[in-house]
């Protein structure tokens, strides 16, 4: 698939008329990115945010929690580090969906639902038992908050190319806490698992995978078509119930 400057022009023009309809005082759209280390989420998330902002919305897209925030000796203990990350992205969730500075779209670089397959690692692994799994889970989907997040976007690769990714330019190519094939094996299939047992229409797969058949450009217009159609669906209930 190509992006011609046509599309972009009409993805503009729809962005911002959307934006228009829009009443003031609307909730904020939240949507969540988890997935495959070097399958592409990051890269994404930058050049929505960007096109977004210039289109006069109002985004919050805080900086990833696992590898950007979560103190690096939290490391050493991988159930600590996940309840730190979930924590994290539950926080900055709540306190972008309540900002007083108002935000149009939340952007979640490994929100809830991300946390939840590490867990599900880690049980796997006996790291942690059925029971402290289940107190995980409840907690991340309880109602009050998972319910704000409207889309979720699976970005997978398969392992060989996610190590491809990571050795390309290192110096190196010893494995790390995550990018190992064992881990990057489970990890992907927890992925999976997951979101087939999210609600119907919640999710969407992206697989980056076959590079040759996508670019970050054409992904992230095809996710930005879908982010302001999640927009319009919105603002065309609001306007019914007017």
């Amino acid at each position: 698939m190509r992006v011609s400057s046509g599309d972009l022009d009409q993805l503009e023009r729809v962005a911002r008329e959307t934006l228009d309809s829009l009443p003031s005082d609307h909730p904020p759209i939240a949507v969540e990115f988890m997935g495959s280390p070097k399958a592409g989420k990051t890269t994404t998330i930058e050049i929505l945010t960007h096109f977004f902002k210039r289109m006069g919305y109002k985004v919050w897209a805080p900086a990833e929690g696992a590898s950007k925030r979560t103190p690096y000796h939290l490391k050493r203990d991988l159930v600590a580090f996940n309840t730190w990350t979930l924590s994290y992205a539950m926080s900055e969730l709540l306190v972008a969906y309540h900002n007083v500075d108002h935000q149009n779209l939340i952007i979640l670089d490994r929100g809830p639902s991300d946390s939840l397959a590490w867990m599900g690692v880690l049980r796997k692994r006996g790291m942690i038992d059925d029971r402290e799994d289940e107190i995980f889970r409840k907690f991340a989907l309880e109602t009050r908050w998972s319910k704000l997040i409207r889309r979720v976007y699976l970005f997978r690769c398969d392992v060989d190319t996610s190590l491809k990714r990571e050795h390309e330019f290192k110096l190196t190519q010893g494995p790390g806490t995550a990018m190992n094939r064992e881990m990057l094996s489970d990890l992907l299939s927890e992925y999976d698992s997951l979101t087939e047992r999210l609600p119907s229409g919640l999710s969407q797969v992206i697989d980056t995978s076959a590079v040759q058949h996508t670019t970050p450009k054409v992904t992230s217009f095809q996710l930005g078509r879908d982010i302001v159609a999640l927009f319009k669906q919105f603002a065309g209930s609001t306007g019914r119930e007017c």
